[in-house]
């Protein structure tokens, strides 16, 4: 944990960023109401999400480098404004929109059916991947409900409205019954999709990650039982057990 905070606390300095710690060990940042919790790998790990505080886990931490401090920089209010309505919504081809995704997406990328993205000055500043329909039972009545996978922009890049622009996208092109979505807790209680017209309807609870400490990548406990390719695997000396904070789902119906 010390080499977890040391580190966070030099980040924080060298990017000359006012803060304090509260008593519960919560960094608390001058004129912002952001509040920032460190997760070690060594636990313990929070029960619930404490509101409007970003849980920050060691292994993204770690892992992620420069994104996720970019990403912290955006939520403090260091960011590069581009509206919605200044760049094109376009279909993306898997290689470029899985690129994106994996790179500046927490969970990375993941198998999807439509793919979209905000071209700005012929540069990729966000993407949104949904999956293929599924026949579900609303009250007694079937719809054809979607998934929104995965969306992600530029760290330290706010794009205004660019979530709900790349949604309208895949909503006139596909004319979905439903969509559903995620919001993950670590970061968010998902205010944006009550905005874009989402209701909750339901929670996740906390899913068991093994954290691969040679290169702190994260892989289901349940995939990692699961699949044959992870079978065979030494799960003991490189491999951390972590929990994350589980995540609300939001439906819309159209």
């Amino acid at each position: 944990m010390e080499d977890f905070r040391r580190s966070f606390e030099e980040f924080l300095e060298r990017e000359k960023v006012d803060y304090s710690l509260s008593q519960e060990g919560l960094y608390l940042f001058t004129g912002k109401s952001v509040k920032v919790a460190l997760v070690p790998l060594s636990g313990p790990f929070p029960s619930e999400p404490l509101p409007g505080t970003i849980h920050l886990y060691e292994d993204i931490w770690r892992r992620d480098g420069g994104n996720v401090r970019k990403r912290l920089l955006a939520h403090l209010g260091r960011w590069r404004s581009i509206f919605a309505r200044n760049c094109l919504a376009v279909k993306l081809d898997t290689p470029t929109a899985n690129s994106f995704l994996q790179e500046y997406h927490t969970y990375g990328a993941a198998r999807s059916k439509y793919r979209y993205g905000l071209m700005y000055k012929e540069e990729l500043v966000a993407v949104a991947s949904f999956s293929s329909g599924r026949p579900m039972l609303r009250d007694g009545i079937p719809v054809k409900s979607f998934e929104w996978i995965r969306y992600a922009s530029l760290p330290q890049s706010r794009i205004c409205g660019g979530m709900g622009k790349l949604l309208q996208a895949f909503v006139n092109d596909v004319h979905p019954e439903e969509v559903m979505s995620y919001a993950d807790l670590e970061w968010s209680d998902g205010g944006v999709y009550r905005t874009l017209g989402f209701t909750p309807a339901g929670y996740r609870p906390p899913v068991d990650f093994a954290v691969d400490t040679s290169d702190w990548n994260r892989i289901s406990v349940r995939k990692l039982s699961n699949d044959k390719k992870y079978r065979r695997m030494d799960t003991g000396g490189n491999f951390q057990i972590i929990s994350n904070l589980g995540s609300i789902k939001y439906l819309r119906r159209f």
